[in-house]
């Protein structure tokens, strides 16, 4: 009769030796070859009736070391599962154990050992007691009227022009490097990015040198001179520029020129910018677009305490690791044949991972959270409207329902949105367990706080 022996090797790390013998397996490969025989068509021979020693020979010792093989996972998998071992994924065999010892003709007693690695016990932090900010962005009326500026841009009446000479001017311009080989067009073109700028977006010293210009003509700067506003950072990000290259020359080159006269307050501009809105007039479309840059910042905010909020999490809970055998996993693990368990970046990155998964398992445990099939089908709803950028649906349109129903039966689908709901569940949970403290911040303070947390958790 089979038996596994078990034994502490290293920090959670045990190893487990399964013992079978002759008569764990033997039956087992009788019964296989019989049942082989039955199958094999060999000349001279009618169908089912090869002599069993033929069988033997030709099939025996594969069937034999995999009965073998298949008797000790039988008694490894019942033995975890008797004494409730919470393991991380499955059992490695130890280097001493190997199957070249297998052989049908001298059967006999077989012990092969695995190293296992434990899931840690841990507490969760207080986070009762921990004090957090809660920004509040303040939102200003300058910043709706800018919003409302690039609605009434964005649907526009765009015209072609011949010359630059206006704020609403569309500049469709190459920015070539300067120090870019100019030997042949085709080596400017492998270096140059294309961008669609608005003429008021340039500084005023730019503006001077490009007014006047028509297409196909060029000038010569520093992207700190062309640039100033605020719409230079994401112009430098564009242009794959860091925030010390304000002296990289560029070639601008003018490739088309348009002008845009902005949207006239009326029906239709308000049901361009907003389809699944009912608006009347200037007033009540300022105050949709207020809405929204509000529902903007708010969701920085809340990403922000949530960022906060993970880390504490992070940082407060001690979690001990069986690193070495998960190095040995990672390396035997097809889905992890992108990572380097050697490479301490990587495996630290790795290990935060696991941290993670554990913390949110914790906490849905402790909790008694789950996901009910209203909450994914509402999830998977939300999701197809985003899709196809749809306001309003519901499962009693026919074909809403019909796709929820063929979502909800694909394991592969559901599962990023079971993790979704995790993590929402997680940080709700979260948010309510600190002391969440409203703070008043401008969207520049709040922009500033929120470069300083990146560089503090990146570097």
């Amino acid at each position: 009769m089979a038996t596994v022996t078990r034994e502490n090797i290293g920090l959670l790390t045990d190893k487990l030796t399964v013992n079978v013998t002759k008569e764990d397996y033997y039956p087992e490969f009788e019964k296989s070859l019989k049942k082989i025989s039955k199958t094999i068509s060999l000349p001279g021979f009618r169908a089912g009736k090869v002599p069993m020693g033929v069988v033997k020979k030709m099939h025996g010792q594969a069937i034999f070391s995999e009965e073998v093989v298949n008797s000790i996972e039988k008694n490894l998998v019942e033995y975890l599962k008797k004494e409730n071992i919470d393991v991380f994924g499955q059992a490695i065999p130890s280097e001493d154990s190997n199957l070249n010892g297998l052989n049908m003709n001298e059967p006999k007693d077989y012990s092969f050992s695995f190293e296992i690695g434990l899931r840690p016990e841990f507490s969760l932090p207080d986070l009762k007691s921990i004090k957090l900010p809660s920004y509040k962005i303040e939102i200003g009326d300058d910043m709706v009227a800018e919003e409302v500026e690039r609605y009434r841009l964005r649907h526009g009446k765009m015209d072609s022009i011949e010359a630059v000479g206006d704020d609403y001017d569309v500049l469709h311009v190459q920015f070539i490097p300067a120090d870019a080989p100019q030997t042949e067009e085709s080596d400017e073109a492998k270096n140059a990015r294309t961008l669609s700028l608005l003429l008021k977006y340039f500084s005023d010293a730019s503006k001077k040198q490009l007014n006047g210009k028509k297409v196909d003509d060029e000038v010569e700067m520093a992207f700190g001179e062309v640039f100033t506003g605020k719409e230079k950072e994401w112009i430098a990000r564009d242009l794959g520029l860091g925030h010390d290259e304000d002296s990289k020359k560029f070639k601008i080159k003018i490739e088309k020129l348009e002008h845009v006269t902005p949207a006239e307050f009326n029906e239709d501009f308000f049901k361009a910018a907003y389809p699944g809105k009912t608006i009347s007039n200037e007033e009540e479309f300022k105050a949709a677009v207020r809405a929204e840059v509000e529902e903007y910042w708010n969701t920085q905010a809340r990403n922000h305490l949530e960022h906060e909020i993970y880390h504490v999490l992070m940082d407060e809970t001690k979690v001990d690791f069986p690193e070495e055998f998960l190095k040995k996993w990672m390396k035997m693990n097809p889905n992890q044949a992108k990572s380097n368990p050697d490479d301490p970046k990587e495996f630290k990155n790795f290990l935060n991972g696991l941290k993670w998964s554990l913390i949110g398992d914790k906490v849905m445990a402790e909790n008694n959270f789950s996901h009910t099939t209203e909450e994914l089908r509402k999830e998977a709803l939300n999701q197809l409207m985003g899709y196809m950028g749809m306001t309003q649906a519901t499962e009693e349109e026919a074909w809403v329902k019909d796709y929820l129903d063929r979502f909800m039966q694909d394991e592969k689908m559901v599962q990023p949105l079971e993790e979704r709901l995790t993590v929402k569940k997680i940080f709700d949970w979260a948010t309510a367990q600190i002391q969440a403290v409203e703070t008043k911040v401008s969207v520049e303070e709040f922009s500033n706080l929120i470069q300083e947390h990146n560089h503090q958790h990146h570097h």
